[in-house]
């Protein structure tokens, strides 16, 4: 795997809106996300936005996945 593959892989695995909880309830970055070079920080971050921008698209609310998280976990 090249350098760039990987830090593609790392990119993808940080952009989801799923996040592991700790023992406050307090989602927590996943592991990836530390391995992200400052560059792949951002490019995470504009393809975590367009992302977001397509789900608000496809969701009859217009919400992302990150909203629809928040929203359950407020069981609204």
């Amino acid at each position: 795997m090249s350098p760039d593959d990987r830090q593609e892989v790392l990119i993808e695995a940080t952009i989801g809106a799923h996040r592991v909880l700790d023992a406050d309830g307090l989602p927590i970055p996943p592991p990836e996300w530390w391995d992200l070079s400052p560059e792949a920080c951002q490019m995470a971050f504009e393809s975590r936005m367009r992302s977001r921008a397509i789900e608000r698209e496809l969701h009859p609310r217009g919400w992302s996945t990150s909203v629809q998280a928040v929203m359950e976990r407020l069981h609204l």
